[in-house]
């Protein structure tokens, strides 16, 4: 059996969010395609999460997710097929980076 080994996943959820995930270190960034350049600084939550905000507006422009497979991956990572980690990555930053309706 072959066997295919990455060190990151990048991509874009839709056209509103890009999202890469650092396999080896376990950390998940995500970002507002339209705010890639703005200046941001972090803000740590209560679950650890880290919140970027734009320094000239204060509002929420990316995350970034130490230990992301740790806290939202199902099994070993190294057992995980590819489409269902891009799947999870995509779907804890659309949550996290979507205005509620």
């Amino acid at each position: 059996m072959a066997k295919v080994t990455v060190n990151r996943l990048d991509g874009f959820i839709g056209k509103g969010i890009r999202y890469h995930y650092d396999i080896p270190a376990d950390v998940m960034y995500a970002r507002l395609a339209a705010k890639m350049g703005a200046e941001s600084y972090g803000e740590e939550t209560d679950e650890g999460f880290i919140l970027l905000r734009s320094l000239d507006e204060d509002s929420l422009v990316g995350v970034t997710i130490v230990g992301y497979w740790e806290r939202f991956g199902h099994g070993r990572l190294e057992d995980a097929p590819v489409s269902d980690v891009v799947k999870g990555v995509r779907q804890v930053a659309e949550r996290m980076l979507t205005p509620a309706a």
